[in-house]
């Protein structure tokens, strides 16, 4: 689809009102200073933002407005308690979340713009998930947070000036790169589109007193043509909704990188590790290569948590100044995106019931991480062609997991028996075969063992030594 512009601004009238008569109000300046810096971004001063300089606060969604926003490839949204609070959010935010929807469902992106502190909890459901450029500031907890650039930017401390423009900048530079996008997709040139950027680093999220030091270290990965994950917040009120979503970008990245401070940051509810830890966890367990920070002078007195102190104790931390680990991630990531990747064609079948799929999703994903093949079985269809595709499979792999969580102990029997039955009919012998044990625990005993059969301990979630040995016997030459 073609659009007329690229940037629909949409904002509350209060947070637009100049503080002194002749002056420009906030939203102003900010809408004036990013159609600057996108013309510096994109070579030509030819993005299209569209803002209603003449809202006020009873304005309706006028056909107009709601043409300009199905007619823009990209929406900001500058929130802040008035937005959340005005009486136009509160009569037309149904319509313009519709719009909103339809937005995301087209593939568009929407820029969430703090110009003050809000509550994720407060915002909207289409936005909960979405990292905001903040537009303000909080010295330190328990003082009022401030705006940036407020009353005007030559009113304000020249430091607080500085962090605004360096704020700018990102907002900016990820704001060229989506129109730069949008205009790619809409060519005329079928190859337009497919231009691919560097491989994908996981920056963790950090600690309230780390964010501006991960906006900086992000800024620089993407500007010397890194991807850089996660794109949007993970949720924080659901532990596994947060695993899950971790893992899911883990995935796609080469290199797990994180920084951290005295501060252990909040834990979710239940447990005794914190969001840092957690993180890290998950990198861990899917094999990633590690890299984190701390500043040379953390005084570890400070540090009471002893499940954090054991983090920034972790081999994979550097004590060193942040310039030298940014150069550091940037050689690291090309060192890990240039290794030839492996050749062995290994395939291994991850044997599971419907009940325990996510835990062979995840099983799959740790061995795709390695250059390992898997397979799962077929669920639905005819049940002779599923039966056939199994024994196909048990023929063909090189190693096999059976998956025993929540699955009745017959069931795993019956697997190993029917493995009997084609392993003496393989044209090679099988290299490993493994018995991953899930919760629920305790469970019943299998009662039955193949020769040289190892477990793969998961009762507490995936076991990264019990599944390092899997992977060498499987590539161990016969």
């Amino acid at each position: 689809m073609a659009y007329q512009h690229d940037v629909f601004v949409s904002y509350a009238h209060v947070d637009n009102a100049p503080f002194e008569d002749g002056k420009e109000g906030w939203v102003t300046t900010l809408v004036s200073n990013l159609k600057v810096e996108l013309a510096r971004k994109l070579g030509r001063n030819d993005a299209s933002l569209w803002m209603d300089y003449k809202l006020t606060g009873n304005t309706p969604l006028t056909p107009s407005i709601m043409e300009a926003i199905r007619n823009s490839s990209t929406l900001i949204v500058v929130v802040s308690p008035a937005y959340l609070a005005s009486e136009w959010c509160r009569r037309e935010r149904e319509t313009f979340l519709s719009l909103v929807r339809e937005r995301f469902n087209a593939s568009s992106t929407v820029f969430l713009v703090e110009c003050a502190k809000v509550e994720r909890s407060d915002l909207p459901a289409e936005f909960g998930d979405l990292i905001p450029y903040r537009l303000w500031t909080q010295v330190r907890e328990g003082e009022p947070p401030s705006t940036l650039g407020w009353p005007n930017l030559k009113m304000d401390d020249p430091q607080r000036v500085l962090l605004y423009y360096d704020r700018l900048n990102k907002l900016s530079h990820d704001l060229a790169a989506e129109i730069k996008r949008q205009r790619h997709t809409n060519s005329s040139n079928p190859d337009a589109s497919n231009t691919q950027a560097g491989p994908m680093i996981f920056l963790a999220e950090v600690t309230d007193d780390l964010e501006q030091m991960r906006e900086n270290v992000s800024r620089y990965l993407l500007q010397a043509g890194f991807q850089v994950a996660p794109e949007t917040y993970y949720p924080r009120d659901d532990h596994k909704a947060f695993q899950q979503a971790v893992d899911g970008d883990l995935a796609q990245c080469k290199l797990f990188v994180q920084l951290l401070s005295h501060v252990v940051g909040k834990k979710p509810p239940g447990s005794t590790s914190g969001y840092a830890r957690l993180q890290y966890e998950r990198a861990r367990q899917a094999m990633k290569p590690i890299l984190q920070w701390r500043s040379r002078e953390l005084n570890f007195n400070g540090v009471v948590d002893e499940d954090h102190q054991q983090l920034l104790e972790s081999d994979t931390v550097r004590a060193c100044g942040i310039e030298e680990f940014k150069s550091a991630i940037v050689d690291e990531a090309r060192r890990v995106s240039l290794a030839p990747q492996p050749q062995d064609n290994n395939f291994v079948f991850v044997n599971t019931n419907s009940e325990d799929r996510r835990l062979a999703d995840e099983l799959s994903l740790i061995l795709s991480n390695h250059g390992i093949w898997s397979e799962l079985p077929i669920e639905q269809g005819d049940p002779s062609a599923i039966r056939r595709d199994l024994e196909e499979s048990l023929r063909e792999c090189d190693g096999i997991i059976i998956v025993f969580g929540r699955a009745p102990v017959t069931w795993v029997r019956a697997q190993l028996r029917q493995g009997r039955k084609i392993f003496g009919h393989r044209e090679r012998p099988l290299q490993c075969l493994a018995l991953c044990e899930a919760p629920p625990v305790p469970k019943d005993e299998v009662g039955s063992r193949a020769p040289n059969m190892i477990t793969i301990d998961c009762s507490s979630g995936l076991n990264e030594k019990a599944l390092r040995e899997f992977i060498e016997r499987l590539k161990r030459k016969n």
